[in-house]
């Protein structure tokens, strides 16, 4: 890795000349650290009418010095020098072109522009809270980004893009750049045409570019980046051309040394796509298609009897997120922390994120991190070789979806591949099979990367290989100190990333494993949280979900009836993933539960479809999790052994949700013993489990106690705290919240109070607080209006003020829905007060 710094700015090479990091005190300014076999993102492209050509490339000569990068290179249409240079406040891109024809070029830069962590943890969450502004100036489009959430520090760092000559068209995110069509082997929509869309878009692949009017011969074009680390407020004005040309003039001159030239010992050919499926087709293999959804009368998804979500090739054309899923295997309800699971996308990543128990800590494969598949090396994949060249398998004709297993068909001239993946039942094994229905041999390649932890390229790990199985584990596990993944199949070869580049080795945390002329190629892995392995459950996976629903199912001959039971099975299937194996397509960090969100979506469907044991074991779990200190919960908590790792801050409802539970389950079990049950605390200073022990009724005393010393001041009001459901109307002022109370919050802790005195064996403190509750509700919410406030600002002990109501003059937003619905289900209000309020709909 070659390293240059000058004064905050960083930027990090591979020998090779592909960019890993642009950094600016510690905030990453790309999108994606990458590795030296991945399309490179930050790219500049050379358009003509008839063709486009990416400049920073493996096939052009790099060269280098303690402040610069340089790329050498030819073309058909001519010749051309990019060089990269650093300065204390970011970059210049200089390029001098020699060309036969008429070009334009055009500059995209991928933008992460956060802390590393932040970014690393959600590229595409990161990328909707960066804001644009894009400005016309004497040198055409600049555009200046600026991200929206405080970084370390509180602050807000921002980067302005332009060009020394005149920049005429732009976009701001790379799904406007590349087009959903890139999935399908189609040429990015921005290199096509009149170009870029000139459009601002805040998206969830933050990229600026940048397209020159057009050029002719010889020509020197400069594109730059100016980077500010705290940028408070937006702004509407560009940096000075008089600045920018002195700093470029400024800039240190030195001999360039030769870099390393990458030599593929393959390469990356035509990629395998299945061909479109016809109808007769889909008449042979899915005879009996459920719920099939169309457009302009062609089928682009259906669901099969079997409850397989099937979609076609078509449709991922016209979706931005791309289709996937999150398979797991058959979960001990008791025991969620056991789960294992692995994460699937339609475009040929045939497992990522595959992980046994925390989705964070104990991740063993690396996961997709762009929407669009152009990175290519994460998770596994597998190529056909071919005559010195491998061919990736990408989107196929059709994708098959379940609960543990999904399937990839790629139906071709002259054969059909089929690739599936499956997760057993009780064995804790992830199984990928690739074969030819024709029979054919192929040399497959299936590469892994490999994480061993939240991020990839981050964590040591040893491998060890025995009898042609492959041991991995982490260096350092204090807390699942045996944990361990064992990868085994029928391949000739094992190797690195030396099978496609000499270059490359310890770039990737890649694995390559080679099957030679086979009609069939199998890997397995099978991952232990505690170095035992189990056998398979006889229980199958259909089995499994009936007994997790409880055998519910609707008898009618009714497409509803057809289409709710699908949807139940889907629901419970979803609930799993929140409950066991928490995280995401887009959300690949998770392993924790949300106080609120566990005690809501899985407490309630295990209440509904009667799981007393499941129930009563959550309670006990998320009550233990409490705080000695201060009687709150975390935001969210990891359940397993990684208790420690929790956000201690948390919203001024979370408090409630915990004893929702008890007041429900109670009302369904009258199981009354539980109260005396003897459970930990966490503590706030050692964020471990107390020693002490103190049974579940001392617990919901003192989260009680905690919510009355938050009242404001001469009423039983809770006050807003850190926030309530809605993040989207978090007040950007501190001081506000103080005064705040969110109505959402009180008619929830009215409805809690109530079901604990009804419920409770000593209930009368419970209805006494709540029919405290219930006046001052009447009082300071509904006045004389009946219609319920999104919250009330308490100016002194006496006056409360409207916040998003009819009477609201300062926000101008006249209703907030979700405190009626509320209110409702708690029955804090009449029937006539309900009809008000819904007239404002």
């Amino acid at each position: 890795m070659i390293t240059t710094e000058k004064g905050l700015v960083k930027a990090k090479f591979f020998e090779t000349g592909h960019m890993h990091a642009l950094l600016f005190d510690g905030v990453l300014v790309n999108q994606v650290l990458q590795n030296p076999l991945e399309t490179r993102l930050g790219q500049i492209f050379l358009r003509t009418e008839a063709a486009f050509y990416p400049l920073l490339n493996e096939e052009a000569t790099f060269s280098y010095h303690e402040e610069a990068f340089r790329y050498e290179g030819t073309l058909p249409i001519g010749t051309y020098t990019v060089t990269f240079r650093i300065h204390e406040s970011g970059w210049f891109y200089e390029c001098e072109t020699d060309i036969e024809t008429s070009y334009d070029l055009i500059y995209v830069q991928d933008l992460g522009l956060a802390d590393v962590g932040a970014v690393r943890t959600n590229e595409a969450y990161m990328a909707q809270y960066i804001d644009y502004n894009v400005l016309d100036t004497e040198r055409g489009k600049v555009v200046l980004a600026r991200q929206n959430q405080p970084q370390s520090g509180n602050q807000f760092p921002a980067v302005e893009l332009g060009g020394f000559r005149t920049i005429k068209r732009f976009v701001t995110d790379g799904f406007d750049f590349y087009g959903t069509g890139i999935k399908l082997g189609e040429s990015p929509q921005g290199l096509i045409g009149e170009g870029l869309k000139n459009r601002k878009w805040q998206y969830e692949m933050a990229m600026v570019g940048l397209q020159t009017d057009l050029l002719h011969g010889q020509e020197k074009t400069v594109f730059y980046g100016f980077l500010t680390r705290n940028q408070v407020e937006a702004t509407h004005f560009a940096t000075s051309v008089e600045t920018l040309n002195a700093i470029f003039e400024g800039l240190t001159h030195k001999p360039f040394k030769a870099g390393v030239k990458a030599v593929r010992r393959y390469q990356i050919s035509s990629e395998v796509r299945g061909n479109a499926a016809s109808q007769n087709w889909l008449n042979a293999h899915y005879a009996a298609r459920q719920f099939e959804e169309k457009s302009d009368d062609q089928t682009l998804s259906f669901f099969t009897p079997e409850k397989t979500h099937v979609v076609l090739k078509e449709k991922e054309r016209l979706v931005e997120r791309h289709h996937g899923t999150i398979l797991l295997d058959q979960v001990d309800l008791l025991h969620p922390e056991n789960t294992l699971a692995a994460t699937v996308y339609m475009s040929g990543v045939f497992h990522s994120h595959v992980t046994l128990g925390n989705t964070n800590m104990n991740k063993f494969s690396s996961h997709q991190r762009n929407a669009l598949n152009l990175l290519q090396t994460s998770g596994l994949r597998i190529y056909l070789r071919e005559n010195e060249k491998l061919h990736l398998l990408t989107m196929p004709t059709a994708f098959e979806m379940q609960t543990n297993r999904a399937k990839w068909i790629y139906v071709l001239a002259d054969d059909t591949l089929v690739v599936e993946t499956k997760l057993s039942n009780g064995s804790k094994m992830v199984s990928v099979a690739i074969y030819s229905e024709q029979g054919k041999k192929y040399d497959f390649v299936m590469t892994n990367q490999i994480s061993m932890g939240p991020n990839e390229y981050e964590n040591e790990f040893s491998r060890v290989e025995k009898n042609g199985t492959l041991f991995y584990t982490p260096k350092d596990n204090p807390r699942y100190p045996n944990l361990a993944y064992h990868v085994s199949g029928d391949f000739d070869e094992v190797t690195d990333e030396r099978f496609i580049a000499e270059s490359a080795v310890g770039t990737a945390d890649l694995d390559c494993f080679i099957y030679t002329q086979k009609e069939v190629a199998h890997l397995d892995i099978q991952a232990t949280l505690d170095g035992e392995f189990f056998a398979e459950k006889e229980e199958t996976t259909e089995a499994f979900y009936e007994a997790l629903l409880s055998k519910f199912k609707l008898a009618h001959d009714s497409t509803f009836a057809e289409k709710y039971n699908i949807t139940a099975y889907w629901y419970a299937y979803q609930m799993l993933i929140h409950y066991a194996s928490p995280h995401g397509l887009e959300q690949g960090s998770g392993a924790a539960w949300g106080t609120r969100d566990v005690s809501q979506g899985p407490f309630e469907f295990f209440l509904a479809t009667g799981h007393k044991d499941v129930l009563r074991s959550l309670i006990l779990k998320v009550f233990s999790h409490q705080y000695k200190e201060t009687g709150d919960w975390p935001q969210w908590f990891m359940f397993d052994k990684y208790e420690n790792i929790q956000q201690e801050e948390s919203h001024g409802d979370v408090i409630v949700w915990p004893l929702k539970m008890v007041g429900d389950y109670l009302h369904y079990s009258g199981d009354t013993s539980i109260l005396e049950e003897s459970i930990p605390y966490i503590s706030v200073t050692t964020k471990s489990y107390t020693d002490q022990k103190e049974t579940l009724k001392a617990h919901i005393e003192k989260a009680v106690s905690t919510i009355e010393s938050r009242f404001m001041k001469g009423t039983s009001l809770s006050n807003y705290g850190d926030g309530d459901w809605d993040d989207t109307l978090q007040p950007a002022n501190n001081e506000l919240k103080k005064r705040m109370v969110s109505s959402w919050t009180v008619a929830l802790t009215y409805q809690v109070m109530t079901a604990l005195g009804k419920e409770m064996p000593e209930g009368a403190r419970y209805e006494i607080l709540a029919s405290a509750i219930q006046e001052d509700f009447k009082t300071y919410m509904l006045q004389d209006t009946d219609v319920i406030p999104g919250f009330i600002y308490m100016k002194d002990e006496h006056t409360a003020e409207f916040m998003i109501h009819p009477k609201d003059k300062e926000t101008k937003i006249d209703y907030r829905l979700i405190p009626l619905t509320r209110s409702v289900i708690a029955e804090l209000v009449s029937d006539k007060q309900r009809k008000k309020n819904l007239q404002y709909y």
